[in-house]
């Protein structure tokens, strides 16, 4: 081969050089671009456990207090998936270090399902692990928050039960000085106490029946786990992204080659 004919092939050699260069820094840099351009979901859990009050298989109240407690569980998913939850949630101080986030933004990155009727699960995700967690975190607090007005209604039966306890240990009490009395009149006294004793004991347990009947076919809710910090993703798709980016990087430095294939194919042939 002489000086002529390396010279007539040097600038097709320099033209495939810098498109190989050209494919491979665009396969490159589009692919960290890609890669650069999709940020890990990381996603915390949490599991409240619905516990049914029911009465005995043998009570006939059994069969529509079990259709009850299913109202009452889908009711408490729709709880966690109201608005005013997420409103009470963003202002709690589980959320507060995370900054300010609309309603619809917060909302839309919460999933909340119902597993049978005694399991709900609310999950979080976040850019951030730990945003992922708070997040969780708020819901539950301002979950249990709404759920207050039931714990209220199963306090006030644990207090009307103590307080029938207490009525009647006061009844033995009196029953005993009757006994020991040693006037007819100290007696009658005694036996008055007695009977407004009664009246007290029967009006507090009518109430307990009131309470209780309200609190057939419903729930005790509580928190079985408030949701981990994540350390591993849930959803990463930057190698895809990186994929992407790689393959879109490469588009320019195939033109180039292309372009050299066919200048090369119509480029017209020199004699010998």
């Amino acid at each position: 081969m002489n000086a002529r004919d390396e010279g007539a092939r040097a600038p097709g050699s320099r033209w495939l050089r810098w498109s190989m260069i050209v494919l491979i820094a665009g396969a490159v840099i589009g692919g960290a671009l890609g890669w650069m351009s999709e940020t890990p979901i990381y996603a915390s859990e949490g599991i409240v456990v619905i516990d049914p009050i029911m009465p005995s298989k043998e009570d006939p109240r059994y069969r529509a207090s079990v259709a009850m407690f299913r109202g009452f569980a889908y009711f408490q998913q729709e709880v966690m998936k109201s608005h005013r939850l997420v409103a009470l949630a963003l202002e709690s101080d589980a959320w507060e270090a995370h900054g300010t986030m609309s309603k619809d933004a917060f909302d839309a990155r919460r999933h909340v399902e119902l597993r049978g009727i005694e399991c709900l699960r609310v999950q979080f995700e976040h850019e951030d692990p730990e945003a992922a967690q708070a997040g969780v975190h708020a819901s539950l607090e301002a979950f249990l928050a709404l759920s207050a007005e039931l714990n209220n209604a199963e306090d006030r039966v644990f207090h009307a039960r103590a307080e029938l306890k207490r009525l009647a240990a006061r009844k033995t009490e009196v029953d005993e000085k009757i006994k020991r009395a040693e006037t007819p009149a100290a007696a009658e006294r005694l036996t008055h106490q007695r009977s407004e004793l009664t009246k007290k004991e029967e009006r507090m347990q009518t109430l307990l029946e009131q309470l209780e009947a309200q609190l057939l076919g419903k729930g005790r809710v509580r928190v079985v786990d408030k949701g981990v910090l994540p350390t591993a993703p849930v959803r990463d798709r930057r190698l895809e992204k990186g994929a992407v980016g790689a393959a879109l990087g490469m588009a320019p430095g195939l033109l180039l080659l292309l372009c050299f294939g066919l200048a090369r194919m119509t480029a017209p042939r020199r004699d010998p």
